[in-house]
């Protein structure tokens, strides 16, 4: 069931998310464009630097929409009038659930691969206003950029350890597991805004904002106190490279863990106990 309900999601995303991206697409293309034009140098800068900072809005506007984009369809589909379909279907409540994480999922990662896409497309050519200057710095000189690169990895290699590679590693495993229980978050809202009736819009971003003060204060208080563990026991940016970054790393893995078990099992809950349609 589980695999009929996560086909039926990605068809339903796929006009929306088709038009996000061809927009961003489009843009990117016509700033692309007008960066291409052979204006004067003081005008090429200046309209260069627009464009950068308007493929960066773009892409940012992108994200958000493909993130506005997931929170609607789940909304539209468990709390409005679409709701008496889908829980009408023959699936547990953890299995809807998990079919819409997992589209949501699905699309955030395309809308990050789809923007890295667009950012090698835009920013590829001899035309941008930097270009002439890091071909001088490589082509008048005897430094070439695979060697530079290489001299980096030796610089790196001598400093950070196999460790701290691994506190890296686990780090953005922990980024990516973050964005999950950001996902979570943002359904635990809605399921506890649908016990609201018809104030369950208010009462969702109400909680959503005031869950997030919360975590914001525990969070602060937190970085505080391991900082000040931290500075008792010794010099503060190796220990933040060694030992302390390792298990920030692995404790940001357990707490987004535990974060996202906690969410969904509270969601299913609210959901599977307390649905509320009126």
């Amino acid at each position: 069931m589980l695999g009929k309900l996560l086909k039926h999601e990605f068809k339903s995303y796929g006009f929306s998310m088709g038009i996000i991206f061809l927009a961003g697409g489009c843009m990117a293309l016509f700033m692309k464009i007008l960066s291409l034009i052979p204006y004067s140098d003081n005008t090429k800068n200046g309209i260069q630097m627009l464009m950068v900072f308007g493929f960066v809005l773009t892409m940012s506007l992108a994200s958000i929409a493909v993130t506005v984009m997931i929170i609607v369809r789940f909304y539209s589909t468990t709390v409005s009038d679409q709701a008496y379909l889908t829980w009408t279907l023959p699936a547990k409540t953890s299995t809807i659930l998990w079919s819409k994480l997992l589209a949501g999922l699905f699309w955030k990662i395309i809308c990050v691969l789809v923007i890295a896409v667009f950012g090698i497309i835009f920013f590829t050519g001899s035309y941008w206003m930097w270009h002439e200057e890091l071909s001088g710095f490589f082509m008048n000189g005897e430094i070439t950029p695979g060697m530079m690169i290489n001299e980096l990895l030796k610089e790196l290699g001598g400093q950070i350890g196999s460790k701290q590679i691994i506190s890296f590693v686990i780090y953005y495993i922990g980024a990516f597991i973050s964005s999950i229980s950001g996902i979570l978050l943002i359904y635990m809202c809605i399921g506890i805004g649908q016990l609201f009736g018809k104030y369950r819009v208010v009462a969702s971003i109400g909680f959503y904002f005031l869950i997030i003060i919360v975590l914001q204060i525990v969070s602060t208080i937190a970085v505080v106190v391991l900082s000040g563990i931290t500075v008792k026991m010794g010099d503060s940016s190796e220990i933040m490279m060694g030992k302390y970054g390792f298990t920030q790393s692995i404790g940001t893995v357990v707490f987004g863990l535990v974060s996202c078990t906690v969410l969904f099992l509270i969601t299913n809950y609210l959901f599977d106990k307390h649905l509320n349609l009126d």
